[in-house]
């Protein structure tokens, strides 16, 4: 046994409403002679506000202090921990030692921060990195600040530069664009904590047509460095002016694209797909296409496969 994942959920997650036996596994690990702990490599921490996907700023204090003692006596016996992925969680409501036991797992190499209510972004990365020197893989999706100022607003990239912030050892990135992330997005941003040609692995996905140009500029600066890249897109979108500014003509070492779309959206003509399908290089020795439809598009009159063809 080599490699486990383990769930860490609070007495409110919606998924997982069975918190006692956490209790026994917290037993187990602190037992003298238990040698579980370093076996674990991948954990997910389900706040207690993961019910029906709503936070509540009213969930008890309970619930939150069985978390909090949680992540203090389990995290520090995971010496071999490298996979970190925190949900539905009010940060103001983790305890400083529940954040210090998270800091201490130096071992983590990837960190994703899902549906989390903080004040400002800053603060996220100057957690993340501070307590992850290690970390190749971030992903940041549906974050939601409590504490908005009058620049944080669509697109916008007037911010100040992210003090002492930086992951130089970062090479996959997964961001779910929006207002409170576009800086990380930019990259003429004085706010950029991270090297545009070291990331291998974007996956990037926006409802809004206002990043489409962001996410342009980054694949080019990541040029040849790219292998792996994810795009997602809401079908409702589909104009050309924007598609237009993504171009993968500078990934001359892409090995795989994917294609995906947003549930509950407007049905979509495919005719984009192939506008970015020509500009991938020629020469390729190989490329691995996938395309994700989901069940609403697999009617031909919805979705034009007759389109995506076009581009193969």
């Amino acid at each position: 046994m080599s490699n486990l994942t383990i769930t860490l959920a609070s007495p409110g997650a919606y998924w997982f409403p069975h918190f006692d036996s956490m209790y026994t596994f917290i037993s187990l690990l602190q037992q003298p002679q238990s040698t579980l702990g370093p076996h674990v490599r991948n954990i997910c921490v389900l706040g207690p506000d993961e019910v029906a996907g709503l936070p509540s700023f009213h969930t008890l204090d309970d619930d939150y202090e069985k978390l909090n003692t949680a992540l203090e006596n389990v995290l520090p016996h995971l010496l071999g921990l490298r996979s970190l992925r925190f949900e539905m969680v009010i940060w103001s409501r983790l305890s400083g030692a529940a954040k210090t036991a998270i800091q201490a797992c130096s071992s983590v190499t990837s960190v994703t921060w899902h549906t989390i209510y903080i004040q400002r972004l800053e603060e996220l990365l100057s957690f993340t990195c501070g307590g992850f020197p290690a970390l190749t893989h971030l992903d940041i999706n549906n974050l939601h600040l409590t504490e908005e100022t009058d620049s944080i607003r669509e697109g916008s990239t007037t911010r100040p530069p992210l003090p002492q912030i930086s992951f130089p050892n970062l090479c996959a990135l997964s961001l779910r664009a929006a207002r409170e992330v576009a800086l990380l997005l930019s990259i003429t941003s004085p706010c950029m904590p991270y090297q545009p040609h070291n990331i291998t692995t974007p996956v990037l996905s926006a409802d809004k047509a206002v990043y489409f140009r962001c996410f342009g500029g980054l694949i080019r600066a990541s040029g040849p460095s790219i292998r792996h890249l994810e795009l997602s897109f809401s079908p409702h979108l589909a104009e050309r002016p924007y598609y237009s500014a993504i171009s993968l003509e500078k990934s001359i070492n892409l090995t795989t694209l994917c294609f995906g779309q947003f549930d509950s959206m407007a049905c979509v003509d495919a005719w984009w797909y192939d506008d970015i399908l020509k500009t991938v290089p020629s020469g390729l020795p190989r490329l691995d296409l996938w395309v994700y439809i989901n069940r609403h598009y697999t009617d031909s009159a919805q979705f034009n496969l007759d389109k995506l063809q076009q581009g193969l």
